[in-house]
């Protein structure tokens, strides 16, 4: 059975108020007063009542975050980062998974409520939690979203794609390559891709499926190289270039974007574009917490520039 204040209070002849102030550390009470409701506290295993303090601040000092799950996805180091951080200013983070075709999509939003959370952060890209989100707005529970597109009115903590899918592409046009193949799957980064080859003087033609930019470079001979989505997409696009004879980086360049643990790899040496992933999920606590202690205050949008990381996968023309 959990030991109780008023417990505490009559082993050492104290009233339960005295217990709460010297738990708590507080000027008023005495050194030895403090001293011996601690380490008697410490003796019984006595872990303060969430509930108790929540009812008193009006606040329960937890962050909820819901994403689609942290296995073989960057998702496990912004949440790193993210737990890092709440920990940091004596939060608690309650996580949730939500996923396309989740029958319990609902009820990890209910879980939240429940729970009292201070304030919600979200990665997941498709919008399954769009129609919960006056739920928490009605609750004046503030809403971040971080590594994923925001609805309107709603805040965002994401990598510049528009900066990283210019840095790429401005990347291989310094390695002297004049026609580049980029992926459309995100708008913005792809954009950053047009402006970096307008810039430049280069080509730049365009694939969405992974299957269809190495059909293109089978095809196109003068492509180079290739400003792929993502790490994993641009090591599937070398293994099957390499099936086919094609040789990386001495025929194509690749080059990836995120810098995930495989990039480093010996086997590998992919240059990619880097996230900095640790910063996303301390970023969006930080921007959280103040919405939560400044209800008045509206914060704006944070973008973090990614950066180059050159490895073995871009080669120059001669």
């Amino acid at each position: 059975m959990a030991v109780t204040i008023k417990q505490m209070a009559k082993e050492l002849g104290l009233s339960p108020a005295s217990i709460s102030l010297a738990l708590r550390g507080k000027p008023r009470m005495s050194p030895e007063t403090i001293r011996r409701v601690q380490e008697l506290a410490k003796k019984l295993d006595y872990v303060q009542s969430n509930i108790g303090r929540a009812l008193q601040s009006r606040q329960s000092r937890l962050i909820g975050y819901l994403l689609p799950g942290v296995t073989r996805t960057f998702y496990n180091e912004i949440l790193q980062g993210a737990g890092e951080e709440t920990a940091a200013h004596g939060y608690g983070l309650l996580v949730g998974w939500v996923n396309p075709g989740d029958e319990h999509v609902e009820h990890q939003v209910n879980l939240m409520l429940e729970k009292d959370i201070d304030g919600l952060i979200i990665s997941e890209s498709n919008h399954l939690l769009d129609p919960y989100l006056p739920r928490f707005t009605r609750r004046n529970k503030p809403v971040i979203f971080c590594s994923s597109i925001a609805p309107k009115k709603y805040i965002e903590v994401i990598t510049d794609n528009f900066y990283g899918g210019f840095l790429a592409v401005e990347t291989l046009a310094e390695f002297g390559h004049r026609h580049v193949l980029g992926c459309t799957e995100l708008p913005d980064r792809f954009k950053g891709n047009r402006a970096a080859a307008r810039q430049y003087g280069l080509r730049l033609s365009r694939y969405h499926r992974i299957e269809d930019a190495v059909a293109i470079l089978m095809k196109y001979r003068d492509i180079t190289a290739v400003a792929a989505y993502s790490d994993h997409q641009a090591l599937d696009i070398i293994y099957q270039l390499r099936q086919s004879g094609r040789r990386v980086p001495e025929d194509i360049s690749v080059i990836g974007f995120n810098d995930g643990p495989m990039a480093a790899r010996p086997e590998f040496q992919l240059t990619t574009i880097a996230q900095q992933r640790l910063e996303l999920g301390r970023t969006a606590v930080r921007c959280l917490i103040g919405m939560i202690h400044t209800p008045d205050h509206h914060p704006v949008s944070q973008y973090l520039k990614p950066k180059l990381i050159l490895r073995n996968t871009v080669q120059k023309r001669s």
